[in-house]
């Protein structure tokens, strides 16, 4: 939770990307962090490189040891814009 919230690099890097990041609290033990990266790379099959959007988001709460992860989910790709 601190690397999302304090890491002003790794939000340029990502803004730099297309990327977008949203971190929400609520309350005092539930944080959410949402994100629409783009992902590249090589397919499996045929090599073929890809470039695409999709958003994700990962849930956190808050234990007496420090915030723990708890869900994550991500969509399909997006439709290119």
């Amino acid at each position: 939770m601190r690397d999302a919230k304090d890491c002003s690099a790794d939000c340029d890097r990502a803004g730099r990307c297309g990327a977008a990041l949203v971190l929400r609290r609520h309350g005092g033990g539930l944080a959410a962090l949402f994100a629409r990266p783009l992902v590249k790379g090589l397919g499996v099959r045929k090599g073929q490189a890809f470039d695409r959007k999709l958003w994700f988001s990962d849930t956190y709460v808050r234990t007496k040891s420090g915030w723990r992860y708890v869900f994550g989910q991500a969509s399909l790709p997006l439709p290119p814009a």
